[in-house]
C-alpha cells in the first residue's frame, strides 16, 4: 500500500520530466535562434521537477520510517502484537524511487545535452585550423558556459543528489525515534 501511495506521489515529477523531454525532442528541429532561451528554461524545469518529486517522495519515506518505528515500539509494548517490517523494506522503498527517478531523469539530461551541443555546433561551428581566432573561441566558450556544457564534477552531480534523495532519506528514517 505504501508503495502505491509513493508511486502516486512521484507522478507529477515524472510527468514533468517527460514533458521536458518531449519539448527537447521538438527543440531538436527548431531554428537555432529560438533554442538558447528555451534550452535554459527546459533545463531549469527538469531540475525543478526532479527536486520537487524527490522532496515529495522523501517526505513519504520519512513518514514510512516513522510509521515503521511506531509499529515496532507498539509491538515491544504489546507482546501479542507482531510486526514484520525489517529495515531492508524501507531501504528498498527508497532505492526503488531513486531508480525510478534515475530512469526518468537520465534520458532527459542526455537529450538536453545533445540538443545543447547541436546548438553550439550550429551557432559556432568548428572552422578550419587556419581560421581559428579569438572571436570564435570566445563566442563558443560563452555559449558553452551559458548552456552548462562545461559543468564541473560537483555541478554535474547536483541533479544526481536529487535522484539519490529517496534512498538517503530511507536510510536516515531508520534512525527516527520510535516511541
Amino acid at each position: 500500500m505504501l508503495l502505491v501511495v509513493g508511486m502516486f506521489a512521484a507522478v507529477p515529477g515524472i510527468v514533468g520530466l517527460w514533458d521536458v523531454q518531449i519539448q527537447l525532442f521538438r527543440l531538436d528541429r527548431s531554428l537555432p535562434e529560438k533554442l538558447l532561451g528555451t534550452l535554459d528554461q527546459e533545463w531549469r524545469a527538469a531540475q525543478t521537477f526532479l527536486t520537487s518529486g524527490s522532496l515529495i517522495i522523501s517526505s513519504a519515506i520519512v513518514n514510512t520510517g516513522a510509521y515503521r518505528n511506531a509499529l515496532l515500539a507498539y509491538a515491544r509494548k504489546t507482546p501479542t502484537f507482531e510486526v514484520d517490517f525489517p529495515p531492508s523494506y524501507l531501504l528498498m522503498y527508497g532505492a526503488f524511487f531513486s531508480a525510478v527517478f534515475a530512469f526518468v531523469f537520465m534520458p532527459v539530461a542526455m537529450q538536453w545535452r545533445s540538443v545543447a551541443t547541436q546548438l553550439v555546433n550550429s551557432v559556432a561551428p568548428v572552422p578550419e585550423a587556419a581560421d581559428l581566432d579569438d572571436e570564435w573561441l570566445a563566442r563558443r566558450s560563452r555559449l558553452t558556459t551559458f548552456l552548462r556544457l562545461d559543468l564541473s564534477l560537483p555541478k554535474l552531480l547536483s541533479p544526481a543528489l536529487g535522484i539519490l534523495a529517496p534512498l538517503a532519506t530511507s536510510a536516515l528514517s531508520l534512525v527516527l525515534p520510535g516511541s
